[in-house]
C-alpha cells in the first residue's frame, strides 16, 4: 500500500501511474529504498524523479536524507514500483502463480523481514504462497549447495523459477549512507553491519559493528 504523506517533502516517481509516492520521512522509506536501487539498477528502466511540494517545514534531517539518497542512489524506486514492473514483466514471459517458485536472498537484518519489505511485496503481486529464503548476511545465499538443490525440487511440474537478490544499505535521518535508527537503540547503527565488517576486513581495519 502506498506510504502515508505528511507535511513533509516526498519523492515522486513520474514514469508510471503505478508508482507510489515516497515519503523520507518514515523509517520505512529510510529502510526500504536502498534496496529498491540494486533491482532498480540491474533490470528496470528507472523513471525521473520529480518533487511533490508540501508546506515548508520539513525538518533539515529529511532533506540531508534526501539529498544523500539522489545523490548516492539516483534513480532509487520504492518496493511497490520495483516489485509491479518486475511483476509485469514476470507475467509476460508466462510466469504464474501455478507455475512460479520464489526465492529471495537478502540479508538476515530484521530490518528486511517486515509486512512492507520488497519480499513480502513480491510474495504478494506474484501471489505466490510464501518465498523459500535462500539469504544469510549480507544477501548472499547461505544455503549452499544441498539448499539450492532442496529449493529447486520444490519448483512446480514444468514450472519456473524467480529469485530476488539484493544487498542493503541503510541512510539516516542525518544522510550518513551505511548508518540506520533502530528502534530502541539511541546510537545509530550500522546497515548492513556484515558488509560494512567484511568491507574493513578487506581494508586491513577493524570493524564497530553492534
Amino acid at each position: 500500500a502506498p506510504v502515508a504523506q505528511n507535511n513533509h517533502a516526498a519523492v515522486q516517481l513520474s514514469a508510471s501511474s503505478d508508482d507510489v509516492v515516497l515519503d523520507p520521512s518514515t523509517r520505512h522509506a529510510r529502510i526500504t529504498t536502498p534496496i529498491s536501487t540494486v533491482l532498480g539498477g540491474l533490470s528496470l528502466s528507472t523513471g525521473a524523479l520529480s518533487t511533490a511540494s508540501f508546506p515548508a517545514n520539513a525538518a533539515d534531517s529529511i532533506s540531508a536524507f534526501e539529498a544523500n539518497m539522489r545523490k548516492n542512489f539516483p534513480g532509487a524506486l520504492p518496493n511497490s514500483a520495483v516489485s509491479l514492473r518486475v511483476c509485469a514483466a514476470l507475467r509476460d514471459r508466462g510466469y504464474t502463480p501455478a507455475n512460479t517458485l520464489f526465492g529471495s536472498s537478502v540479508c538476515s537484518d530484521e530490518i528486511n523481514d517486515t509486512a512492507e519489505s520488497l519480499v513480502s511485496d513480491f510474495v504478494n503481486k506474484l501471489q505466490v504462497d510464501g518465498g523459500f529464503n535462500l539469504g544469510g548476511l549480507g544477501g548472499l545465499p547461505f544455503v549452499g549447495i544441498s539448499g539450492m538443490g532442496a529449493f529447486v525440487h520444490h519448483c512446480p511440474d514444468k514450472g519456473k523459477i524467480f529469485i530476488m537478490f539484493g544487498p542493503h544499505v541503510g541512510v539516516s535521518n542525518d544522510g550518513t549512507v551505511g548508518k540506520i535508527e533502530r528502534i530502541g537503540q539511541k546510537a545509530l547503527s550500522t546497515s548492513c553491519g556484515a558488509g560494512i565488517g567484511a568491507y574493513k576486513a578487506i581494508m586491513g581495519s577493524a570493524s564497530d559493528e553492534e
